[in-house]
């Protein structure tokens, strides 16, 4: 009787450790702020600067700050592809540009000054960390921007 008595009092102070262990970490959970990274953190939309083409200008690509932590290395580069079509000059280019570890970039692209109207299209992609492990991450970031060169008064 005294076996059993001793078994369940052993028992019961194990379990009411156990439970002693598990409230303190439920509660240091509910103190402790969180320092992980901010999941939702994207690179934001790279955009034309006037929101479009004048003949004769170089065209102006830009992505602002993220304002938040990306884990990007500063001076990644980011690739811009641009081509005016239905225009005097038909033509067709490739750029890059570095982005900084804010995530932002500016790019300048030369529009042939002959070209006074035109369908200009610019795609602007980079890889993302983690693009040589993960292939698919690669394209993860492409945005196409597609605007109209006009004549310039």
């Amino acid at each position: 009787m005294l076996k059993i008595a001793s078994g369940v009092t052993r028992s019961a102070l194990i379990l009411a450790g156990l439970v002693g262990v598990a409230a303190t970490g439920i509660l240091a959970s509910m103190l402790i702020p969180d320092t992980g990274k901010d999941e939702s953190c994207e690179l934001k939309t790279p955009y034309l600067v006037g929101g479009k083409g004048a003949a004769g200008e170089d065209l102006e690509v830009v992505v602002d700050p993220a304002g938040c932590d990306l884990d990007l290395r500063d001076g990644q580069l980011i690739y811009l592809e641009f081509s005016v079509t239905d225009a005097p000059v038909p033509q067709e280019g490739q750029s890059q540009a570095q982005m900084a570890a804010d995530g932002s970039m500016h790019a300048m692209l030369p529009v042939d000054p002959r070209n006074t109207s035109g369908q200009l299209v610019v795609t602007v992609y980079v890889g993302v960390p983690g693009c040589d492990e993960d292939y698919a991450a690669c394209a993860a970031w492409i945005h196409e921007l597609d605007t109209r060169i006009e004549v310039l008064k």
